[in-house]
């Protein structure tokens, strides 16, 4: 009997699991049937993860782990995904290079030296032209929009497409979508994005927002498949292959697909970077005051508390609670969006259309049957006119009831509301309706 890998018996196979992964040894051993892991030249070899001498790419950065706390800290990362920690290594050595310090001196920062460190060296790589800006203008519609998910909403490749591809995102994920005919609209944005348990690694639902700019790339990818002929129904598929008439790509297409975008933009990034830029960019926002930890951690379908409740809750959350959450997005927004304000100006004005339409007395349904974008303001006014005059009704003395709607900037409505008004809505552009009677 020969012998196996590395001078193994030949009943302890090795299967390599991908370049950077651990090799790992399967028990073929009938009197044994149980997977070992076999490391070698460990100092404790209780340990079950092997870090392996770093070749190619982490070898540039290899030395960092003869720092006891960089070791530790690197080996802990292992634990979950080789891969993840292989890359916040080198993300660690490229910033401890290019700011000419030591991992030990970010430790001993202090946290507002710290935010600044990290708000000044992002400002340096964007005068460096080293803007993911570039990605979404060198991608094709299906690219821009799987790439937008990823970096605005925080999406995992494999919820575009499971490994199989056999299920992914589907526009039922997406409840804020509408489509009516030959056209898409959405009942708010920022929009929601569900992740299902199936879809989600950690196995739990959560829930992401995603803002003006992404929803423009998703409006125009898929109103540009219904023009085409595709039925678009609950079932379907977000992302879909081009080609083929299957449903759903696999990850590892997903991936291929952003990636081509990525290289075509003139960079060498992994499709993964884009995720990282959403926690990074809403980690920036939370330090300013916009995001709070607990909701970023949620968005990115970490554990935590409003994941606990979400789960204990079976999917559920407050409303109030629900848009507090799409406000803090809102807030967050310009620290994810590339585009600037006026090439969305379009967007805003159906929004701020639908929700003066709403707040006048019309339903969902009626809203969804008018072009928003067409509609001029004399119409928006003839409407909303015709429509509280008539809810006004009589109070049978051949009066109306007194009822009174204002729109009032944002920061005038807590002087309001002290005044006895009452809250109705809150419009995208910074403003609000209140209402009083008497």
């Amino acid at each position: 009997m020969s012998g196996g890998p590395a001078g193994l018996p030949a009943h302890k196979k090795s299967y390599q699991l991908g370049v950077l992964a651990t090799p790992v040894q399967i028990r073929t051993d009938p009197l044994n049937f149980r997977f070992k892991t076999y490391i070698s030249n460990l100092t404790h070899p209780g340990l079950m993860v092997r870090v392996r001498v770093a070749t190619r790419r982490g070898a540039k950065y290899a030395a960092l782990r003869e720092n006891p706390t960089i070791g530790r800290w690197y080996r802990n990362l292992a634990r979950g995904s080789e891969i993840t920690a292989d890359v916040y290594l080198r993300r660690l050595g490229n910033v401890c290079e290019a700011r000419k310090v030591g991992p030990e001196d970010l430790v001993r920062m202090a946290r507002d030296a710290r935010r600044d460190f990290l708000t000044d060296l992002v400002s340096t790589m964007e005068d460096a032209g080293l803007t993911g800006g570039y990605i979404f203008l060198a991608a094709s519609p299906r690219e821009r929009v799987a790439a937008a998910l990823l970096a605005h909403a925080g999406l995992r490749i494999e919820t575009l497409g499971n490994y199989r591809g056999n299920d992914g995102l589907r526009l039922r994920d997406l409840p804020d979508v509408v489509v009516k005919g030959k056209t898409l609209t959405f009942r708010k944005v920022p929009l929601e994005v569900v992740v299902r348990p199936e879809l989600s690694k950690s196995d739990r639902r959560y829930f992401t927002f995603l803002g003006l700019e992404a929803a423009g790339y998703l409006k125009a990818y898929l109103e540009g498949r219904l023009r085409d002929g595709e039925k678009l129904t609950d079932r379907s598929d977000v992302i879909a292959p081009t080609w083929s008439k299957k449903a759903f790509l696999t990850s590892i297409n997903v991936g291929d697909a952003i990636r081509k975008a990525i290289r075509a933009a003139g960079f060498r990034w992994r499709p993964y970077v884009l995720r990282a830029y959403c926690d990074t960019q809403l980690l920036l926002a939370e330090s300013r005051g916009k995001m709070t930890h607990t909701y970023r951690q949620f968005f990115m379908g970490h554990a935590g508390d409003i994941e606990a409740r979400y789960t204990t809750n079976k999917g559920r959350l407050p409303p109030d609670l629900v848009e507090d959450m799409r406000d803090a997005y809102r807030r967050s927004s310009p620290f994810l969006e590339t585009s600037k304000g006026e090439d969305r100006e379009a967007e805003l004005k159906a929004l701020f259309r639908r929700q003066m339409l709403l707040v006048a007395g019309l339903t969902e349904k009626e809203v969804d049957t008018m072009d928003l974008e067409a509609m001029t303001d004399a119409d928006l006014q003839r409407i909303v006119r015709e429509k509280l005059v008539g809810a006004a009704g009589s109070n049978g003395n051949g009066g109306t009831n007194g009822t009174k709607q204002k729109v009032v900037p944002m920061t005038a409505v807590e002087a309001y509301l002290e005044a006895g008004w009452q809250w109705v809505v809150g419009l995208p552009d910074d403003r609000a309706v209140v209402r009083t009677s008497g």
